[in-house]
C-alpha cells in the first residue's frame, strides 16, 4: 500500500480554492496502485465543514484527527498510524505545492532501485562517496560537495527538503520513533536526516525526468506543477539551532556493518 501524508493549519483550509488544487494534484496521482492520501489535522484544530463535503466524494482521502501536533512532521506520525506492513511506501509531501501527476509512480520506482534508501527532490549539504580496502576491510567516506537542486544525476545529500516529497519505507520507521525523537527540534528535514542516519537509512536526492512549467531554476525540474502560495524555493537550517544530539549524530563518525562511515560537512 502507499500512502501520501500531508499536514495542515485551519488556515490552508479556509484558503479553500487554493488548498483543492493541492489535494486534487495528489488525489488523482496517475498510477496503477493502490494509495489513499492521509490528511493529519492536530486534534486541537476545528476541521472546517467543507473539507467534509470534499471527503464524500474522494474515497482515497482520509483525514487523521487522532494525532497531536509536532509541525510539520505530524505528516508522517498520522500516517504510521494507518500502516503496519513494512514493505507499505509514505510519501511525504506539502500543502503548499501542486504535484505532477507521474510523482508518486516516481517515488516508488525510486525507492524500488535504492533499497535501504529515503528519496528526495531537494535538500542541503551534497555528499561525494568514496570507498576502498583497508587491511581487508571496507571503509567509506562521504565527504561535503556542492550540489545544485534540482539535480541533474542521483546522489547521496545529507538533509533532505520535504517541500517536493520525500519517499519512505514502512520500514524504516522502528519503535524509537516517538516523542523524544518528535521533540528534538522544530524542524522536520533535520529531524528526518537525524533519524535516517541513526538507522543507516541513506538519503538520495535524484533527478526529476519530466519537464513542468515549475523552474525554479536553470538546471532542471522538480516535480510538481507550481506553488499554490508566495513559500520560499530555500530551505537553510540554522546548524546553531540544532542541540547537541543531532549535531552529533550528523556531522561525526559513525561505525556500520559495512565499515567506518565519516562525514565530512566542514571541506
Amino acid at each position: 500500500m502507499i500512502y501520501i501524508s500531508i499536514t495542515l493549519v485551519p488556515s490552508k483550509v479556509n484558503n479553500w480554492n487554493i488548498f483543492k488544487e493541492n489535494l486534487n494534484s495528489l488525489l488523482n496521482q496517475k498510477t496503477d496502485d493502490e494509495y489513499s492520501v492521509i490528511l493529519s489535522i492536530p486534534k486541537n484544530y476545528e476541521i472546517p465543514p467543507i473539507l467534509f463535503e470534499f471527503l464524500n466524494s474522494n474515497p482515497r482521502l482520509v483525514v487523521n484527527q487522532d494525532v497531536s501536533d509536532y509541525g510539520e512532521l505530524t505528516k508522517i506520525i498520522g500516517t504510521l498510524s494507518y500502516s503496519n506492513n513494512p514493505e507499505d511506501v509514505i510519501i511525504a509531501c506539502n500543502c503548499n505545492y501542486i504535484y505532477h501527476e507521474e510523482m508518486l509512480d516516481y517515488q516508488v520506482k525510486k525507492l524500488n532501485q535504492y533499497p535501504e534508501h529515503a528519496i528526495c527532490f531537494n535538500g542541503e549539504n551534497g555528499l561525494d562517496k568514496k570507498t576502498w580496502n583497508e587491511n581487508g576491510e571496507k571503509r567509506y567516506v562521504f565527504r561535503n560537495t556542492d550540489i545544485l537542486v534540482p539535480t541533474d544525476i542521483d546522489r547521496y545529500i545529507l538533509i533532505p527538503s520535504h517541500a517536493y516529497s520525500v519517499g519512505y519505507k514502512r520500514s524504516y520507521f522502528k519503535d524509537d520513533f516517538n516523542e523524544e525523537i518528535w521533540n528534538l527540534i522544530d524542524d522536520e528535514d533535520l529531524i528526518m536526516s537525524y533519524y535516517l542516519k541513526k538507522h543507516k537509512i541513506w538519503l538520495l536526492c535524484v533527478k526529476w525526468e519530466k519537464e513542468t512549467d515549475f523552474r525554479p531554476r536553470r538546471n532542471g525540474f522538480f516535480p510538481v506543477i507550481h506553488k499554490t502560495l508566495n513559500v520560499s524555493n530555500e530551505y537553510i537550517h540554522d546548524k546553531n539551532k540544532m542541540n547537541e544530539t543531532i549535531k552529533k549524530l550528523l556531522y561525526y563518525d559513525m561505525d556500520t556493518p559495512e565499515g567506518k562511515v565519516i562525514y565530512h560537512i566542514e571541506n
